[in-house]
C-alpha cells in the first residue's frame, strides 16, 4: 500500500487522487500533471486535471495504470473501481449495493463504515424519530417500549437495527447510570448519497404525513396548503424565509430533554405547478 496515502480513508475518487496529487507534489516538484496523466494513459493532463477537481468521473479502464504508479495492492485497486462503480450508479438499489461493497472491501475502516451508515441514517425517518424520542420525559431504550410509543408503522426488529445504527454513528450514548441519552453530533456525507437517500426520506416522510392525515384528529396536527404565483427572482427569498421559520420554530418550542411530551415532525414542500 502506498504510504503517503490511505486509500480506505476516502470516500471519493476525486478527493483520494487530489491528496495523492498533494503529496506528490511535496516530495517531488518536478511532478506535473501531464507526466502524471502520461503515466496512466490519459491522453490530456487537462481531463486529468478536471478528474481531480470533481468535474468529470474517473475513467475505471485507467484504474490498473492508477494502481502500478501508486503501488497499490489488489484489494486497494478494487476498493477504487468498486468507489467508481458507486459514484456512476444511478439507482438506491445500485448504491446501496457498491456502498455494502465498499464495508465489506474495508472492515474496520472509519470512512467506509461512516458513508454506508450515513446513507442507511439519511434515508429512513425512523432513526431521527428514535434520537427525539431519547428526550422523552420517560423514555426506555427498549424496542417495545419504543414501537409502543410510536406512531409510525414499524417493527421491533427494525427499532433494534436503528438503535444499533444511532449508537455507531453516536448520536445516542449509554450514560453511567445506563440511560441512553442522544448526543450532539455532526455527520459527514457526500452529496449524491445524501440527494438519493433524502428523496427516500422526504418520500417516507410523506406517507407519515398521509396516514396521520387519516388516523390523528384535526385538534393534533396542522395541515396547511395553498398555490400563488411568484417572480422567479423570489425563489431564493422565500426558500430563505421558509428555513428560517423552522428555525425559529424549533428555537421557541423544542423542549429540553426528559420534559418533551411529544414528538412532532414538521414537514413542508415548495414546487412548481406550472412549466414554461
Amino acid at each position: 500500500m502506498m504510504s503517503e496515502v490511505n486509500i480506505f480513508e476516502f470516500d471519493s475518487s476525486s478527493l483520494f487522487l487530489r491528496s495523492v496529487w498533494e503529496k506528490k507534489r511535496v516530495f517531488n516538484k518536478s511532478f506535473t500533471l501531464r507526466a502524471w496523466a502520461k503515466q496512466l494513459g490519459i491522453s490530456s493532463y487537462g481531463t486529468l486535471h478536471q478528474i481531480i477537481k470533481g468535474m468529470r468521473p474517473f475513467p475505471k479502464k485507467y484504474a490498473m495504470a492508477l494502481g502500478e504508479s501508486l503501488g497499490l495492492d489488489a484489494k486497494e485497486i478494487l476498493y477504487f473501481e468498486t468507489l467508481i462503480d458507486y459514484e456512476k450508479a444511478k439507482s438506491l438499489k445500485e448504491k446501496e449495493h457498491f456502498l455494502k461493497r465498499l464495508k465489506e472491501l474495508a472492515p474496520g475502516e472509519k470512512v467506509t463504515t461512516h458513508e454506508v451508515d450515513t446513507f442507511q441514517y439519511l434515508k429512513n425517518p425512523l432513526n431521527g424519530a428514535i434520537i427525539e424520542m431519547s428526550s422523552l420525559n420517560g423514555f426506555k431504550a427498549d424496542p417495545n417500549w419504543i414501537k409502543e410509543h410510536l406512531v409510525i408503522r414499524t417493527t421491533v426488529n427494525e427499532i433494534k437495527e436503528s438503535l444499533r445504527l444511532l449508537c455507531d454513528l453516536g448520536f445516542l450514548k449509554f450514560d453511567e447510570y445506563g440511560d441512553l441519552k442522544r448526543q450532539y453530533v455532526k455527520i459527514r456525507s457526500r452529496n449524491d448519497v445524501k440527494s438519493e437517500a433524502l428523496r427516500e426520506y422526504h418520500k417516507s416522510v410523506l406517507a407519515h404525513a398521509a396516514d396521520a392525515l387519516e388516523t390523528q384528529d384535526v385538534m393534533e396536527r396542522e395541515f396547511n396548503s395553498v398555490a400563488f404565483g411568484i417572480k422567479k427572482s423570489s425563489l431564493p427569498k422565500i426558500k430563505q424565509n421558509i428555513r428560517s421559520l423552522i428555525e425559529e420554530i424549533i428555537q421557541e418550542h423544542e423542549a429540553s430533554d426528559g420534559e418533551a411530551e411529544e414528538i412532532y415532525q414538521f414537514s413542508n414542500q415548495f414546487f412548481k405547478l406550472t412549466k414554461e
